[in-house]
């Protein structure tokens, strides 16, 4: 795809995560913000980089610990509607794919208040 296709998945992606962060009571000003650079970053040097580079300077993303823990269930909760490829809901990504996260329980307690 190109980069303004690229562009385009991820703007999508955006307004569903709005969407879901409301619809689940738990929307917050900073989000307004969730993955702007990465829009910026695929139009500057393309999908491959700009996802490389999104990953290590993103709070709501991590391999042993992901600090925006809010962030990172809604990013996974919304990833089902806005990527064909991401179809479990946020509970049954951090299962399959986080399941070592040192900070494990911080995301089990807000799934839990989130009813997810």
């Amino acid at each position: 795809m190109g980069r303004i296709s690229d562009a385009k998945e991820v703007a999508e992606h955006w307004f569903c995560y709005q969407k879901i962060a409301k619809e689940l009571k738990s929307w917050k000003i900073r989000f307004i913000f969730h993955d702007v650079e990465k829009l910026l970053l695929i139009l500057l040097v393309g999908d491959d980089l700009a996802t490389k580079i999104h990953r290590v300077v993103s709070s709501h993303h991590g391999v042993e610990e992901i600090k925006d823990v809010l962030g990172a269930i809604i990013d996974w909760e919304c990833a089902r509607y806005s990527k064909p490829s991401k179809q479990l809901n946020a509970r049954q990504t951090l299962d399959r794919y986080y399941s070592q996260l040192s900070n494990g329980e911080d995301f089990l307690k807000v799934l839990d208040e989130l009813g997810i």
